[in-house]
């Protein structure tokens, strides 16, 4: 209480003497403090004012931009690149639909087009009158393929640089160039695939922007005048109450001191928690990474020990105990690639990456595909396998039948694994419910081993299997039944499982399928044949001589898949040319033409991306078919920006090879006819 009793007194003496400092002071104080408070909330209110304003016209830049490449034809758009074009009538027609924008929106004072090479942003197409019509010294419009040296950073993002998805953008603040200073928006133009062709660009004349600008601030400037009033009033009120409000600094000091300390902790425990996420991001990109390279290593020498084997059963008259080795060989080998793809499914499937593709499939020929897949397995092992349905299925439903399919596939190989002898039966079946409206179920049932009530607790979980002797007596890691429960998660359903010891399982695996169409009329329906199993069950070569007259330039490192790939092409009729990286590549392409062009994605000295390209820019159309055991989401976006057209996977087998060789041989024959 002591200073409170020296603080009363030596009011009370400056009172006798006719002071009054200390409380004008303190008045004084508060009075500038609120001033300065009611400054920071207009100049807060004033920025938050500025920012809506530039928002607004942000996404009006923006919708201009859309709206604007949503008129532009990309095929046509891509033709236009050479500066002689100016005003032909190609560019008059694909000009066109800005200039007619252009007209129509007010304030807008370029629509324009541009495109990336290799020395930066380009010109296509702009919606400008010819002519100097503002009187600043400078062309109003710019000529086609015209390099854009001054542009704004933002163009890029509309082209989706780096595998990037392209994102309409808008200048945050004026941009100045040699036509003058804008407000300017962007939007990509893309393709019927969805791929980045260019960019859309809308420029305001950023001069009513700056205007409407200035008139906040003098509006803001105009607010101090009753905030000064105020601090006035409040510091009279303020020294008629001194001793309250030093109390009450006090107190506030305290406080402040208390907050301070709490948020230095705070801070400090953010920093920890954000080092710490740091290196559990770089451990997780480590780890994609290994798998990743880890998964393309392995695929690759599997390529050659799964095509040699193929090969040796199917093209050489070989005893029975040598067709028995190399029948394990090659089931090890493939056992081998089905370990790789349950890895490297799990690792997406951890990493978040795992995707699904709603599309509509019939699910009776989905049903009876995984029906043939399965049935040289079953059979090997004296199992009947069966496949029917509860009630007739309907024409379609929609989900994802790859992911459905490699489910079907986990939990009938599973059945076929553990059932010595007997049955594996699977029933589908589509009813209403669901998120979608109807729900596609299937069950596979076994007379298999059966599990214990704590075998199914540990059933799902990865890396793991009934028991500890299950992968040393059956095989595997374990990983099947986890992703295909992640698979039926991201499908919008579940799977679940009951089994009786000795008595065999059923598993059952519902997902979304909705809206369904039914069929118009009872029929037989089958899983579709290519042109290859048709032959096969004709009693003839699937392979034989379909890629007659066809020239085929394939680009691989390695020595074991060249000699591989190129019987497999000459069997069939095809003349082959082998380069052995990127850079023999081009010498090849660039002295004779190819009908199709198989090639590797990593080799060294030149890869397939950097390769492919160059083939692009210098005029090349064959079809290039990406060889790659990286054909994931990420790889085929990389591969078709570079230019490829197709992926054949690692390990790639004699008749999905010369299949995918001979389609595109077909489309790039009717390609180039429709250039001609």
């Amino acid at each position: 209480m002591a200073p409170r009793e020296t603080t009363l007194s030596g009011c009370r003496a400056g009172n006798a003497r006719g002071s009054t400092v200390r409380p004008r002071f303190e008045g004084v104080c508060t009075g500038l403090a609120v001033l300065a408070a009611s400054i920071m909330a207009i100049i807060g209110l004033w920025f938050e004012a500025v920012a809506e304003h530039r928002r607004g016209l942000r996404e009006n830049l923006i919708r201009v931009a859309e709206a604007a490449a949503s008129t532009i034809d990309s095929a046509l758009h891509d033709r236009i690149r050479e500066p002689d074009q100016l005003d032909s009538a190609e560019y008059l027609q694909a000009v066109a639909p800005l200039r007619d924008m252009l007209a129509r929106v007010s304030g807008v004072k370029y629509i324009y087009t541009f495109s990336e090479d290799a020395d930066g942003i380009r010109f296509v197409l702009d919606s400008a009158a010819p002519g100097d019509h503002d009187g600043d010294g400078v062309e109003d419009r710019a000529a086609v393929w015209e390099l854009y040296e001054d542009f704004d950073p933002a163009m890029r993002l509309v082209l989706g640089m780096g595998g990037e998805r392209p994102v309409p953008v808008a200048s945050d603040r004026p941009y100045t160039d040699k036509w003058g200073t804008f407000m300017s928006g962007f939007a990509p133009i893309l393709d019927r695939y969805g791929r980045p062709k260019g960019g859309v660009g809308v420029d305001m004349d950023a001069r009513d922007y700056l205007e409407r600008i200035g008139a906040m601030r003098r509006a803001a400037v105009y607010g101090l005048m009753p905030a000064l009033g105020a601090s006035v009033c409040v510091g009279l009120i303020v020294w008629d109450q001194r001793r309250r409000v030093l109390l009450a600094h006090a107190a506030l000091a305290h406080q402040a001191t208390e907050l301070e300390e709490k948020t230095r902790t705070l801070e400090r425990q953010a920093a920890e928690l954000d080092a710490e996420r740091a290196r559990a991001e770089g451990a997780n990109r480590a780890k994609s990474a290994f798998v990743a390279n880890m998964t393309h290593e392995l695929r690759t020498p599997l390529t050659a020990i799964l095509g040699y084997s193929e090969m040796l059963q199917r093209d050489r008259d070989l005893d029975a105990e040598a067709s028995q080795w190399i029948g394990t060989v090659r089931r090890s080998g493939e056992h081998l690639l089905t370990l790789i793809n349950d890895v490297l499914d799990y690792s997406k499937v951890e990493a978040g990456k795992m995707r699904v593709e709603v599309m509509e499939c019939d699910p009776a020929a989905l049903f009876e595909d995984v029906r043939l897949l399965m049935a040289e397995r079953a059979n090997s092992k004296g199992i009947t396998l069966s496949v029917g349905w509860e009630h007739p299925p309907p024409a379609t439903v929609r989900t994802d039948p790859t992911r459905f399919r490699q489910i079907l596939i986990n939990l009938i190989g599973n059945a076929i694994k553990f059932t010595p002898s007997g049955t594996v039966r699977v029933v589908g079946d589509v009813r209403a419910g669901g998120n979608t409206g109807h729900r596609l179920e299937a069950s596979v049932s076994d007379t298999g081993i059966g599990m214990t009530p704590d075998q199914l607790a540990r059933l799902f979980k990865p890396f793991t299997q009934a028991d500890a002797s299950m992968s040393r007596r059956f095989g595997g890691t374990g990983l099947g039944l986890s992703i295909s429960r992640e698979l039926a998660s991201l499908l919008g359903g579940e799977l679940v499982v009951e089994s009786r010891i000795g008595e065999g399982s059923t598993f059952s695996v519902v997902v979304d399928a909705g809206p369904i169409r039914d069929a118009t009329a009872p029929s037989h329906r089958t899983a579709p044949r290519d042109d290859a199993v048709a032959s096969a069950s004709a009693g003839t070569d699937p392979a034989a001589r379909r890629l007659d007259g066809v020239s085929v330039l394939l680009v691989e490192d390695s020595p074991d898949n060249q000699r591989l790939a190129r019987h497999h092409l000459t069997k069939a009729g095809a003349r082959v040319v082998v380069a052995e990286n990127g850079e023999a590549a081009l010498r090849c392409s660039e002295s004779e033409s190819f009908d199709v062009i198989l090639m590797d994605m990593q080799m060294p000295v030149m890869d397939g991306y950097e390769a492919t390209k160059r083939m692009r820019r210098g005029g090349i159309k064959a079809p290039i078919l990406a060889l790659t055991a990286n054909a994931g989401t990420a790889d085929s976006n990389q591969g078709l920006a570079a230019g490829c057209d197709d992926f054949v996977p690692k390990p790639f087998t004699r008749d999905v090879l010369i299949g995918a060789c001979a389609r595109w041989a077909k489309a790039g024959t009717r390609r180039q006819s429709d250039a001609a």
